[in-house]
């Protein structure tokens, strides 16, 4: 399975205007796409079917 690590926020904005951000810089630096955070916060503006798809599958074989 492939490591996975998540983040906790006190609130969506601070996601958005910070930690977002800070995780997105963080994945550059070591090469590994944006594309690959997974927003999880029961909000339909941020969290997308798609999104709880994917963050089911995490725990499988088939997330890579």
């Amino acid at each position: 399975m492939a490591p996975k690590l998540a983040f906790f926020a006190a609130t969506i904005e601070e996601i958005t205007t910070e930690l977002r951000p800070a995780v997105e810089k963080a994945l550059f630096k070591h090469r590994i796409p944006a594309s690959r955070i997974l927003v999880n916060v029961g909000d339909d503006k941020l969290t997308t079917n798609d999104d709880i798809r994917e963050f089911n599958k995490l725990d499988t074989i088939a997330f890579r």
